[in-house]
């Protein structure tokens, strides 16, 4: 957890989450539900003479939605201060939001509907707090974005396909 940063991302705001620590803000001490897969959703059917079950097609190979936890706490000069500073996650409820994880290797995300749990106090003016994110696509995606060009051949071409002359001597 030492590098890790998570970001969530909705509703007209973003609201970023840094590593363990004792600077005021937000901060993640616990990711659950993020590099596993979720649970798998292919049948199969066991063999009644001989071991295991009949093979699956690669197209019957799919997952159920995945769900992130995320456990941090906020800090701040009192208690109020610290639950002011989780005041823009409340501003994301209805809405879909991204959650994008950066753990030092990769930056990814993933969508889904979010919901918050504050707890009581720690001591002073420490909040813990729990996000799920319920996300319907199980993928993880790339934050960073890339380009391909494509252009045509300047070759002559006769129904896509390229002709070359092949000369002889």
């Amino acid at each position: 957890m030492d590098a890790l940063t998570v970001t969530i991302d909705g509703g007209g705001g973003a609201v970023r989450l840094g590593p363990p620590g004792g600077a005021p803000g937000l901060h993640a001490s616990g990711l659950a539900g993020w590099y596993g897969t979720p649970d798998g959703k292919w049948p199969l059917t066991e063999r009644q003479l001989g071991d295991g079950a009949f093979a699956i097609e690669p197209s019957q190979v799919a997952y159920s939605s995945r769900t992130v936890t995320v456990d941090g706490y906020a800090l701040g000069r009192t208690r109020a201060e610290a639950l002011s500073s989780l005041a823009p996650l409340g501003a994301m409820a209805h809405r879909l939001v991204s959650i994008a994880v950066d753990d030092g290797v990769a930056e990814t995300y993933a969508t889904g509907a979010l919901t918050a749990e504050v707890g009581k106090g720690v001591r002073g003016g420490a909040v813990t707090f729990t996000l799920t994110v319920v996300c319907p696509d199980p993928r993880r995606y790339g934050t960073t974005p890339r380009r391909a060009y494509l252009s045509p051949s300047y070759a002559r071409t006769r129904a896509g396909m390229v002709r070359r002359r092949m000369w002889h001597t």
